[in-house]
């Protein structure tokens, strides 16, 4: 029933809880979920630098700036 679904975890993505999700909906191969987009937002499956938690988050896209920022960009593209 939703146009768009967005999972935010910290941890890494590859086998995580927004893949358990894309798995789930996959599953489920229902109409209902076929238009869904899903973003997923966590640790990228390559080496992240040091820095700080904050400065981390920020640079793999699921700080709160930048989740607002996807979820402003979703709201734009939807116009």
């Amino acid at each position: 029933q939703y146009d768009y679904l967005i999972t935010v975890e910290d941890g890494v993505l590859t086998g995580g809880f927004g893949a358990a999700v894309l798995e789930a909906v996959a599953d489920a191969s229902s109409a209902v979920y076929s238009t869904t987009k899903i973003y997923r937002k966590g640790i990228p499956d390559y080496f992240v630098p040091h820095g700080s938690i904050d400065q981390l988050q920020d640079d793999c896209g699921y700080s709160p700036r930048k989740l607002a920022e996807t979820v402003c960009k979703i709201i734009e593209h939807r116009k």
